[in-house]
């Protein structure tokens, strides 16, 4: 998902970011110190593991936009029932 709002906001191209669908942005490295220590402490089963951080889909385009210098006003906020989803 990063890629892509990164790609589009860099070739000033406008895109449409829920506002109403929450979710947990997860960073790699996060990722790999929690599988690191699932290692380390010879961890069995099934673990989900995700960022304490919630922002809907709008916030985290205007993130990227704003941590790299991308125009905000390409990102329109929408409800997530009117993107289509297939």
């Amino acid at each position: 998902m990063f890629a892509e709002i990164f790609l589009r906001l860099k070739k000033r191209e406008k895109i449409k970011a829920a506002y109403n669908q929450i979710f947990n942005p997860t960073d790699v490295g996060m990722v790999c110190d929690g599988m690191c220590k699932a290692i380390n402490s010879n961890l069995e089963n099934l673990y989900h593991l995700a960022s304490s951080t919630i922002m809907s889909r709008y916030d985290f385009a205007l993130s990227i936009a704003c941590e790299y210098g991308f125009d905000k006003d390409l990102i329109e906020p929408v409800d997530i029932r009117n993107i289509p989803l297939v």
